[in-house]
């Protein structure tokens, strides 16, 4: 809000002590590449194995893919990045999410919303922009929200587990998810 509003100094400041994650694991998938919406046949065919095997390991898996993508397959409710991935509780009991493909919105809407809340124009080319700051940050908060329906505050007894399964840096989640464990496969 402070953004769109153009207010520089902070609005309010409000401490809080971050919960431990130490039942929360976090294993990154590599080899997929970014997962968008458009997928070839064998990678789609690659991502629905894995989909398979994950559920076999977990037979209590919430999956999150792209909305045109996810499915109602037998013995499994696949659920939408932005729609399901914030807010829900749907995912509470679960003891597993794998997340599929990297949450980015539509790039053309974030760099007219952005130009249009702070008057500067967007080169999409220029990879140490403001708005690419800015971009990172909502792909990082969505990550964040989509690991948060596992509620691993709330169920410090139970080990859980968040997949994402897509090529993408997530190393600031040791500041965000303190006690975790981060690892790739």
């Amino acid at each position: 809000m402070k953004f769109k509003l153009g207010i520089d100094d902070p609005v309010l400041t409000i401490e809080q002590q971050r919960p431990d994650y130490d039942n929360l694991k976090v294993v990154n998938v590599n080899g997929l590449g970014k997962l968008p919406k458009n997928r070839s046949l064998p990678l789609s065919a690659r991502v629905n194995a894995l989909k398979e095997t994950l559920k076999k390991l977990c037979p209590n898996l919430g999956i999150i893919d792209w909305k045109q993508i996810a499915t109602q397959a037998e013995g499994r409710t696949e659920y939408g990045h932005f729609v399901d991935g914030r807010g829900v509780n749907r995912f509470s009991e679960c003891d597993a999410i794998a997340s599929f493909g990297i949450p980015y919105q539509n790039i053309g809407v974030l760099a007219a919303q952005y130009q249009v809340m702070t008057g500067e124009p967007v080169n999409l080319e220029d990879k140490n922009s403001a708005f690419q700051k800015y971009l990172t940050d909502l792909i990082r908060a969505e990550i964040i929200q989509e690991i948060g329906r596992l509620r691993a505050h709330r169920r410090p007894n139970v080990e859980l587990t968040f997949y994402f399964c897509a090529d993408y840096d997530l190393s600031f989640l040791d500041r965000e998810l303190p006690g975790s464990e981060i690892r790739g496969c």
